[in-house]
């Protein structure tokens, strides 16, 4: 009886939530309409795969209007050809071109008090597109789906680190030198290039070293970003950044269509 009575609020759940993301989809899509010319990055998650599917629906007015996509997820790329949308398929985050909007999923929402602005955490496993993308991007809309609301601290930041001398020297020595907890998510004896870690940071993110002021919240991205070994990381909260809590919400800071990569041509 019990599992029945379970199963049925899940399955209202998961009903009502398809119904938000197909409206949320939607509205967003129809929103991009409205700046023609425009190039698009899409990253990855649930909430982006119903993106995708309105995209699909509303393809040959988003070709009409010469709007274009960047994606990296291999998955993605597939349906992208198969459909026959305009798009750029990035073989490395070295190659992506400028973007005027990238859209992500983004799983949590550290709202600490003092921050000028949020920070936003993609709690799956750490990749250098989506850093690469937004990067790229005049404006970063991050979509919550599955979310978290942390006020008073952080979730864990996923942090990639190369699997060589410096990866493991950052995974021995980082909580120590920046305070908080870090654990290992995979990897440490694995085959693969890459070392996974999960780091939550103390609430001041301070050095531990008398003498070193508070940081404040791009202090905390410049330092991750700059320490040797860091291949990428999950965290972001560049005032670019802007969290879409519903379709109506979403805006672009357009100013004037983004330039491709080169002189390449979508395909």
């Amino acid at each position: 009886m019990m599992f029945a009575v379970v199963s049925f609020f899940l399955s209202f759940f998961e009903e009502k939530m398809e119904k938000k993301l197909k409206g949320f989809s939607k509205t967003i899509v129809d929103r991009i309409l409205e700046y023609p010319g425009t190039t698009i990055g899409l990253g990855s998650g649930l909430a982006i795969e119903f993106l995708v599917l309105e995209i699909f629906r509303q393809k040959k007015m988003l070709q009409k209007k010469n709007i274009r996509f960047v994606v990296f997820k291999q998955k993605m790329r597939k349906a992208f050809k198969k459909e026959k949308i305009r798009a750029f398929f990035p073989e490395n985050s070295m190659v992506i071109p400028e973007l005027d909007c990238y859209l992500d999923e983004i799983n949590v929402v550290c709202n600490i008090d003092g921050l000028e602005n949020p920070m936003f955490i993609k709690s799956s496993a750490a990749s250098d597109f989506p850093r690469a993308m937004m990067k790229k991007a005049k404006t970063v809309c991050f979509i919550g789906y599955g979310m978290e609301l942390y006020k008073t601290g952080f979730s864990g930041i996923p942090i990639e680190l190369e699997h060589n001398s410096a990866g493991f020297e950052i995974f021995k020595t980082w909580q120590d030198k920046y305070g908080g907890t870090m654990g290992l998510r995979s990897n440490i004896n694995g085959k693969e290039n890459r070392i996974y870690m999960e780091w939550v940071p103390p609430m001041d993110w301070r050095f531990r070293s008398e003498g070193q002021p508070d940081k404040n919240e791009q202090d905390l991205i410049d330092e991750i970003n700059k320490t040797p070994g860091v291949v990428s990381h999950n965290l972001f909260g560049e005032p670019k950044c802007h969290f879409v809590e519903n379709g109506e919400m979403f805006k672009m800071c357009y100013q004037g269509p983004a330039r491709g990569f080169d002189g390449m041509v979508f395909v």
